[in-house]
């Protein structure tokens, strides 16, 4: 298991016009398991995609990793 800084875009948005959002995650065999914001909250995966949801606040992110985006 390790852990690395994960950039995001929120959904939704101009994706040229909205800056990077940085978030925590803990990968486990180059795969991201669990995504945390800056208050320590945990973000859930929406399956089939790259978008990670925070339910509370129904925000939605997307998340291109540092694994996947060295594959291209």
């Amino acid at each position: 298991m390790s852990i690395h800084v994960v950039q995001a875009h929120q959904m939704y948005h101009e994706y040229r016009s909205n800056e990077k959002i940085i978030f925590v995650g803990i990968y486990l065999d180059h795969q991201l398991m669990e995504l945390f914001n800056n208050y320590n909250q945990q973000l859930f995966r929406i399956l089939g995609t790259y978008q990670w949801s925070l339910p509370n606040a129904e925000e939605v992110y997307f998340v291109q990793d540092e694994f996947e985006q060295s594959k291209l």
